[in-house]
This record gives structure tokens, C-alpha cells and sequence, in this order.
């Protein structure tokens, strides 16, 4: 990264302090924002266990019943799945930043110590370090070439996962599991409440009586969410080529229906010349109140709620929605602002 870019760029997220930015909007996972701390994620390797970051990376080279029907399919409306038609260099982008992430995930997965199915689980990001633990783990996602590579990388590592290419909001495997998870900011992804509340009533009936849901969005709150036409710098990586890929973009918010699109260049240089590639991605904010509404009536219980994978309490101010749920068993639900002592 040039002197002048990561100038540029200090001074934008400090002027605009948590700016978040989603490039992903597949119904599958929608990528990290790059406020400051993951700026400076980016220029490190990530804190990890060793065991994950040397066998993961390996890329390089209205709510009710009557919302359960399946509706269009994503490409029917939007094309949201542009960021996910290279999936090697999306590995080499995401990583860097998923360390906590799969952290999370992995010790909430042996609390509960049962089969695991991940939404949205694009490359096997996180779906992969559970069945690196011993988990029987079975991952959905949208696109094919995402698919196609979790099973490669899945083949290279040596360990038994089932991925395959379904609509989360719809998908219908005639089973239970121990550990649901939807991460990436994947919910996000769906960009209607309809769409969201699908999702959730297929979580409600794939999840066992003593499992967990466990899934991310941005907080609203804790947004930039302005429109802006200037196109400002936001990371800079090296892609599988060797070529310093120099990231940047423009977004814009609908208000009313509450989609935040974010079209993101990538400009870097061959023997052929400059290269630039733009690709558009939109995703849903919605609220706490909205969210818990949805997941009320979905049937699912919050246990415990997170601002950040560290395991900070979800404020106002977070960044992050982080919620563990369960299912109801009973006619009341109350919802745990922070977890259980």
C-alpha cells in the first residue's frame, strides 16, 4: 500500500469513524466492515490458533406460517451475488479479518457438542475449523463457486464435511442439529423482512430443543449509513496473482427499505497494464426491536446478545448484533439483553 493511500485512508476513518461496509449480499456471508481496527487487521495476520490459520488458509494458489413458502430466488430481483464468483481471492480478503470470528464460533459449537450446520458458508470459512474439531458439520450456501471450493479445500484438509447448493430461506433437510450458525453478516443478505423471517422459521424448524442459533448483523446504530457518491479508499491485499489489489467504493441508502448498496472498485496492475473491476452488493439493516420481533415469532428465544466476537455486551453503540438463541418451549419468550451469570 502506497504512503499516500494509507494516509488517505487514516484520515477517512478517522473523520468518519466506524464507516461499515458489506460487499458481500449473497443469502450467504457478507463480509466484515473495515472501520479502523480492521484496517489494522488487515496488516497482520490474524489472532488465531495456529491450528486455524495453517490448515484454513489454503486458498492462495408480516411474519406467520404463510412466510415459510419459498420465494424467487435472489437473481430474480438483484444480482447480489458478484462478490462471490472468486472465491480464492475472496479467502485471501476475508481471512485476514475472521480470526475472532471463528473463535466464537468454534467454542460456542463444543458447548454444545453436536452436529453443526452453517448458512450461508460460502468457502468454509467457519464451517471448516468445526469439522477440523470432530464436528459432523453440513454447510449451504448459494453459490456454486463458493460450494465448489469449501468441498476442495474440504478434500485438501483431509476432513468429512457436506456442502451443497441451497436457499437458506427455504431448504429442508429432515433433520435437527446441535449448532446453527449464519455468520459473515449473511443475514444481511436478505433484503426484505419477509425473506428474513423465512429464514428464520426454517432455522426454528431445523434446530434441536437443545441447540443454539448463533448469528451476526451490523447495528444500525452503530452505522454510517449516509450516501456517498465520492469514491473513498477502504484496504488494500495481495491476491492470488502476487498483484497489490488497491480496494475502494462508493455507497448508498434506501431509507425506506432499509438496503444500504455498496459498489466496491479493485484496481491493480499486470504485464497487460491497469486492471479495475467494480461489482455491487446490497444489504438489509434492520433494527434490534425489528430483529427481535422477527425472531419471536419465529419461534426462537435470545439466550444472550454481543456487541463484538470478543464477548463484549451488545450496546447501543456496538457495531455488531452478535445473538445466541434457542428454541421456545414454552409461551413466553424474554429476551437477555446480556448472557447468564
Amino acid at each position: 500500500m502506497s504512503a499516500t493511500w494509507a494516509w488517505r485512508t487514516e484520515q477517512r476513518t478517522a473523520r468518519l469513524g466506524r464507516r461499515s461496509r458489506c460487499r458481500n449480499g449473497r443469502w450467504g456471508r457478507v463480509r466484515k466492515p473495515r472501520g479502523r481496527s480492521a484496517l489494522q487487521k488487515c496488516r497482520r495476520h490474524p489472532r488465531a490458533s495456529s491450528w486455524i490459520e495453517l490448515r484454513i488458509k489454503l486458498s492462495r494458489p408480516s411474519l406467520g406460517p404463510s412466510l415459510a413458502r419459498p420465494g424467487p430466488p435472489l437473481e430474480a430481483h438483484m444480482d447480489n451475488l458478484q462478490e462471490f464468483r472468486d472465491p480464492v481471492n475472496y479467502d485471501l480478503e476475508e481471512l485476514p479479518g475472521s480470526a475472532d470470528r471463528i473463535a466464537f464460533m468454534c467454542r460456542r459449537a463444543l458447548r454444545v457438542a453436536g452436529p453443526a450446520l452453517d448458512l450461508g458458508c460460502g468457502t468454509g470459512i467457519v464451517a471448516l475449523p468445526l469439522a477440523v474439531m470432530g464436528l459432523s458439520v453440513t454447510g449451504l450456501d448459494l453459490s456454486d463457486a463458493m460450494v465448489a471450493h469449501a468441498r476442495h479445500k474440504a478434500a485438501t484438509l483431509g476432513v468429512k464435511a457436506s456442502f451443497s447448493v441451497q436457499d437458506m430461506r427455504c431448504f429442508d433437510l429432515q433433520r435437527t442439529f446441535r449448532f446453527i450458525t449464519l455468520t459473515g453478516h449473511a443475514f444481511q443478505a436478505l433484503l426484505t423482512q419477509s425473506d428474513q423471517s423465512m429464514l428464520l422459521h426454517a432455522v426454528a424448524r431445523h434446530l434441536d430443543d437443545e441447540g443454539e442459533f448463533v448469528f451476526e448483523t451490523r447495528n444500525p446504530a452503530g452505522t454510517d449509513l449516509a450516501s456517498s457518491a465520492e469514491e473513498e479508499p477502504w484496504f488494500a491485499y495481495v491476491n492470488a496473482s502476487g498483484s497489490e489489489v488497491q480496494v475502494s467504493g462508493t455507497q448508498s441508502y434506501d431509507r425506506t427499505r432499509q438496503v444500504l448498496t455498496w459498489t466496491t472498485s479493485r484496481r491493480w496492475s499486470t504485464d497487460g497494464g491497469p486492471t479495475l473491476h467494480r461489482s455491487d452488493i446490497a444489504c438489509r439493516f434492520t433494527e434490534v426491536q425489528e430483529l427481535d420481533a422477527l425472531l419471536n415469532a419465529a419461534g426462537l428465544r435470545v439466550k444472550e446478545r454481543y456487541g463484538a466476537w470478543d464477548g463484549r455486551p451488545f450496546t447501543s453503540a456496538s457495531e455488531e448484533i452478535i445473538t445466541v438463541c434457542e428454541r421456545v418451549r414454552g409461551p413466553s419468550v424474554e429476551v437477555c439483553a446480556t448472557p447468564p451469570t
